[in-house]
């Protein structure tokens, strides 16, 4: 089934793309606030709309968009993702009218659905499984790469612009993405079971998504690795919702950025350091743990040096925790893969919904350090999960 890691033109192509997907997303991310509620003139309870739209369609479509990439293949599934995230860029890009915005992000969802396990389950097929590993590893550089460097670059073709320039430029490489997909992509054959190809419409709906759900259920690893990614994806929604507001609330708005990258240099450092010293299966469990407990100390200690200190630490740990699990979650599936990755996303999606009211609630009511410590506490639930009856 897989051809060497070994298929190097393949695996360039993966870092390329993956490269410039990372580009796209934090060109728009960075100023995807401010567009809207600046430049558009929209309110809070309008821009936080269009989340909630994004989360929901994400939630419904994730299911069906990974059944659609292992029967008719992982490359159409993320050729049509990219032209879909084309679109929605083009369209938040004219924003002629809110509800149209809303489409957008109707459409925005579908391609993110689409995209998100059809990416990883090809390139994943295209290799022997000792080489996964150094695959996220390298995938992980590559994004936190981009966060040290795109968002000053986002921010300073927005000024010289306008904040909604950024969104076509990312358009343009979304169709330079999906050109270069359809030409130099190749399809794994053997990843394409006889069985599931033959299968047509509703049929193949309900075999493929049936047989997924039985074997997420039915095998006692990847039931714990469906429970693990629960609490953590309801842990990390806090962490993702609120780190930008804690860190400007104590250092200063202008500084947000400056820590960021320095988070994102940390973890660069720590990943390479323990992949060199063939550590990462060794300590991912302790670093996860170190993370969680950084998490919790944030909502204790009120010193603004600690909480920069924590904030930068739990970066790094979770990075090397999230590249560990991923790397594990992929050796255990056998079959389906983007189908079983797409359940995943669906109930990361799902959890990410709820996150967000209890957290959102929390951080109203309490105050924002103190959801950090109840992510904390759902990633202590979550790394639990994997403590034991799991090969590394």
């Amino acid at each position: 089934m897989f051809k060497k890691l070994q298929n190097t033109n393949q695996l360039k192509l993966y870092y390329i793309l993956e490269a410039l997907l990372a580009i796209c997303g934090t060109f728009t991310h960075t100023t995807y606030y401010i567009y809207l509620t600046t430049t558009l003139g929209l309110t809070n309870t309008q821009a936080m709309f269009l989340d909630t739209v994004l989360f929901v369609g994400i939630f419904l479509f994730e299911l069906p968009t990974g059944i659609f990439g292992d029967k008719y293949g992982r490359k159409a599934s993320f050729i049509f993702g990219r032209i879909s995230l084309a679109v929605s860029l083009l369209i938040y890009f004219l924003s002629p009218h809110y509800f149209v915005l809303v489409l957008g992000s109707i459409v925005f969802a579908l391609g993110m659905a689409f995209e998100s396990g059809a990416f990883e389950a090809w390139i994943v097929d295209q290799v022997h499984p000792g080489s996964r590993q150094k695959i996220f590893v390298v995938r992980d550089v590559i994004r936190k790469i981009s966060v040290i460097t795109i968002p000053a670059i986002s921010i300073f073709i927005a000024e010289k612009t306008s904040y909604g320039f950024p969104y076509f430029i990312s358009f343009l490489l979304s169709v330079f993405i999906v050109l270069s997909g359809l030409l130099f992509m190749k399809e794994n054959k053997s990843s394409i079971h006889k069985d599931i190809s033959e299968l047509k419409g509703l049929e193949a709906l309900k075999k493929i998504g049936v047989s997924s759900i039985k074997e997420v259920c039915g095998n006692k690893i990847l039931k714990k690795f469906f429970l693990s990614l629960i609490f953590s994806a309801c842990g990390f929604i806090a962490v993702n919702s609120f780190s930008s507001r804690l860190l400007a609330d104590n250092l200063g708005s202008a500084n947000v950025g400056i820590i960021t990258s320095i988070s994102s240099i940390f973890s660069i450092l720590l990943i390479l350091i323990l992949k060199k010293k063939k550590l990462l299966e060794r300590l991912y469990l302790i670093c996860a743990l170190i993370g969680a407990f950084s998490l919790i100390s944030i909502g204790i200690y009120n010193d603004q040096n600690m909480i920069l200190l924590l904030m930068i630490i739990q970066v790094g740990m979770f990075a090397v925790f999230e590249i560990q699990r991923q790397k594990m979650l992929n050796d255990n599936i056998q079959f389906n893969r983007a189908t079983i990755l797409s359940v995943f996303s669906f109930a990361g999606s799902a959890s990410g919904m709820i996150g967000t009211i209890i957290f959102g609630y929390l951080a109203d009511v309490i105050n924002i350090r103190f959801t950090f410590s109840i992510a904390g506490i759902f990633m202590l639930l979550s790394i639990f999960l994997l403590r034991r009856n799991i090969k590394a």
